[in-house]
């Protein structure tokens, strides 16, 4: 789906939703420990998801890009912009990997 450049920060954070679910099967098919898995899983959700929800839920309502002109927009994506803080990765143990194990 293309998103209004403004938006397009939030939005790319939806593929690091989809690399846990990966992640978490990978850790799965290599017998990673489920303690780890679920470590990461509580601190993915802490640094990643819970934030990137909560600024979804602060910005944006379903509807903006249908009832926001391009200028309104604008005004939203620089609030988003001075607030992002892209994901950084710095988990330990990486299950997921095969030989991390």
């Amino acid at each position: 789906m293309k998103r209004n450049t403004n938006l397009q920060a939030l939005s790319r954070d939806h593929h690091l939703g989809l690399l846990l679910a990966w992640k978490i099967r990978q850790g799965l098919k290599f017998l990673a420990d489920l303690q780890i898995i679920a470590d990461y899983i509580a601190y993915f959700s802490a640094t990643a998801l819970f934030p990137h929800f909560e600024e979804e839920e602060k910005q944006i309502l379903t509807c903006l890009e249908e009832l926001l002109n391009a200028e309104q927009l604008g005004e939203i994506g620089i609030a988003i912009d001075s607030n992002y803080q892209p994901f950084k990765e710095n988990f330990q143990n990486e299950f997921w990997k095969k030989d991390a194990n």
